[in-house]
């Protein structure tokens, strides 16, 4: 084989060894380009968690804050019928009182 045979064969083999590694660094960039998609779908994913989570925090304390003033509300509420019904009964024992006074005098 002269010498311009054994370069045009090692030409052909370094050539088919170039688009060998291109191919397999085509296909590894497709990869990285599908993960790298996954990747940013999951980000939003995450983010739109995030973001719900937020929400939900918000309402959580919300309800809180209402559950407290709504308690408050109900001491309120307890303390005015323990008085009005205090006052009822002070009423009702002077009415018993003036009547059995009525029957005596």
């Amino acid at each position: 084989m002269d010498n311009f045979s054994a370069n045009s064969v090692n030409s052909a083999l370094s050539f088919i060894e170039r688009q060998e590694q291109l191919k397999t660094e085509t296909k590894r960039n497709k990869q990285i380009f599908v993960q790298t998609e996954e990747l940013q779908k999951q980000t939003s994913i995450l983010e739109e968690a995030k973001s719900i989570t937020s929400q939900n925090a918000e309402y959580v304390k919300q309800i809180d804050e209402y559950t407290q003033r709504n308690e408050e509300s109900s001491r309120r509420n307890f303390r005015a019928s323990i008085i009005v019904s205090g006052a009822a009964l002070v009423v009702a024992i002077i009415s018993l009182i003036i009547q059995v006074l009525k029957i005596f005098f």
